[in-house]
């Protein structure tokens, strides 16, 4: 009886809607749970048996676990004719924005951050400077970049800009650009570059980027009525690369069988959407040893951008790379 009250603490309506319930009914029923739990541990503890009295007790662990969730609630709208004409217009920008996208996920197995490592490079500064060299060669331009950092280290901190393009970056790619550059002068370009993007990197996760900066001035300055046409340039440049290197897991370590790290187990992880309407939204997860996801989308109304045709370039960014290496250990 006790377990069976526990079970249908809920009353419902005449619609078949959950009634809200009372501070005492909430009350009571917290009560019945408990005691419901109490008795189910008694309950499965008499039933193991005692190993000393001689009788058999089960030769695996007892694990009891419990989750507890309420059951769905089906919500009740009350439409207004405005509403509902919003609604249905909203519906169809959705529809329209979603058609819009052009998604491409690929898996570069060929090699990964195990080869990074022997290259002496960051994997996460070593994906920026190909994303670098696949825009470079897909739009004839360098332009602004984006990669998402985090800013945990300050109290109710979230992230922070870490800005690609660099002098260093530049240089490495206008080398691999050129025939007659040297292997080995492409190589120490790239881990110039990286090691550049890896200081920035440190300085934005410790408060020292410009761009969460720039924007509080800005929310200042538009809060008080100030005109500033530096900062209102300043925050008005588009991010054509948009970028993010995503975990391939939210699980924590020893999950995985035989403490896995992405080799055996894995999943391309998510994506997200181009900041600008003419550019690039990239998200990539470093998987495992010799495993690269990438994520590309674009706009098809954009007519300069194609997800398909920029994944191809990162494809052959890698290979590239990995051609100019090979070169020096023969």
């Amino acid at each position: 009886e006790l377990m069976a009250n526990s079970r249908n603490e809920y009353s419902y309506d005449s619609k078949g809607y959950i009634k809200p319930k009372t501070r005492a009914e909430e009350d009571k029923g917290a009560l019945l749970k408990k005691a419901a739990s109490t008795h189910a541990l008694h309950a499965s503890t008499a039933d193991m048996g005692d190993a000393a009295t001689g009788s058999e007790a089960p030769s695996t662990e007892l694990e009891l676990r419990r989750t507890e969730f309420k059951p769905a609630m089906q919500l009740g709208w009350h439409m207004t004719p405005e509403l509902s004409g919003a609604v249905r217009a909203s519906h169809s920008r959705a529809k329209e924005a979603i058609r819009d996208i052009h998604l491409e996920v690929r898996c570069h197995d060929a090699w990964g951050k195990g080869l990074i490592k022997k290259m002496r490079l960051s994997p996460d500064a070593c994906v920026q400077m190909v994303l670098q060299l696949a825009y470079f060669r897909d739009q004839g331009h360098f332009a602004q970049t984006y990669e998402s950092s985090m800013a945990r280290l300050f109290l109710a901190g979230r992230t922070e800009t870490i800005r690609t393009v660099c002098a260093e970056s530049c240089a490495f790619v206008e080398a691999m650009c050129d025939p007659a550059a040297p292997a080995e002068e492409k190589m120490r370009l790239l881990r110039e570059a990286g090691a550049a993007h890896q200081k920035y990197t440190r300085e934005a996760m410790a408060g020292k980027a410009v761009d969460r900066h720039l924007f509080g001035l800005y929310v200042v300055a538009a809060g008080m009525g100030i005109d500033s046409p530096f900062l209102s340039q300043a925050i008005g440049y588009k991010w054509s690369l948009s970028t993010s290197q995503v975990p391939p897991r939210q699980t924590p370590p020893g999950t995985w069988p035989d403490n896995d790290q992405g080799d055996r187990y894995f999943s391309p992880s998510g994506g997200f959407g181009p900041v600008a309407d003419d550019g690039y939204g990239v998200s990539y997860a470093i998987t495992g040893e010799n495993r690269l996801f990438f994520h590309v989308t674009s706009k098809r109304s954009a007519s300069n951008t194609c997800s398909s045709r920029f994944v191809g370039r990162i494809l052959q960014a890698l290979a590239d790379i990995k051609v100019e290496f090979d070169k020096l250990q023969k």
